[in-house]
């Protein structure tokens, strides 16, 4: 801007003067007007996104609540589980001891069995030569075959 204060001017050109200078603010205001407005379109969208954000951050923590809601309860499941399988590993241990008796004692039995089933034949043997003595003494023809 000119200062016209120091300069002799006739009306006309003072007239010419503030034509240019109201052409000017007439610009200047218009620049201003559309800075004004594109800064309200800016903290509009400004807005909007700060939204957008809010309502992704409250999904966000929605979000991760539930996952430590779930991993809360996949922890407790967990130990549940490995105290159930610890269960079933003394359960396991005791089915093995038992198993490894029982096979044992089996074994034991038929031992015994065998030993008792050679007793039974050696028994059987000694009852068979003893009635055949006692038959060859009943009748010592007969049983040495001298008749004969």
């Amino acid at each position: 801007m000119i200062n016209y204060k120091n300069y002799n001017i006739d009306s006309q050109q003072t007239v010419v003067l503030s034509s240019i200078q109201i052409t000017e603010i007439r610009a200047n205001l218009i620049a201003l007007e559309n800075e004004d407005q594109n800064l309200k379109t800016q903290v509009e969208e400004a807005k909007t996104e700060l939204k957008e954000i809010q309502v992704n951050d409250t999904r966000f923590q929605e979000f991760i609540q539930a996952a430590k809601e779930e991993n809360y309860h996949l922890k407790e499941s967990n130990k549940q589980l490995l105290q159930e399988s610890e269960g079933w590993n003394e359960r396991y241990s005791e089915l093995t001891e038992h198993i490894n008796l029982s096979v044992k004692s089996q074994k034991d039995i038929r031992e015994v069995l065998a030993c008792k089933d050679n007793e039974i034949k050696s028994l059987t043997d000694c009852l068979l030569k003893m009635k055949l003595w006692s038959v060859t003494e009943d009748n010592p023809a007969e049983g040495n075959n001298w008749d004969k």
